[in-house]
């Protein structure tokens, strides 16, 4: 049953790829979406500066913050 569980996960997804990589989209998305969260008391300042100068620098394209994400593992890359 968890096999078969599983499987429909990756499918939901539209694939392997797409349900690996999918929590490194979660925070790319997170990422464009913070300032107007900020804005409107939806989010507030992280206490670890670090996420703070990665999710906030707007000056670091999405590229770059997805190629830093790359090297994030995630419990789907096991």
């Amino acid at each position: 049953m968890a096999t078969a569980a599983f499987l429909a996960k990756v499918r939901a997804a539209g694939g392997w790829d797409k349900y690996v990589h999918e929590p490194r989209a979660d925070l790319l998305a997170l990422r464009q979406q913070l300032p107007s969260l900020r804005e409107r008391g939806r989010a507030s300042p992280s206490t670890v500066r670090a996420h703070e100068r990665l999710f906030l620098n707007t000056s670091l394209p999405d590229e770059v913050f997805s190629h830093i994400l790359a090297f994030w593992r995630t419990s789907r890359d096991y």
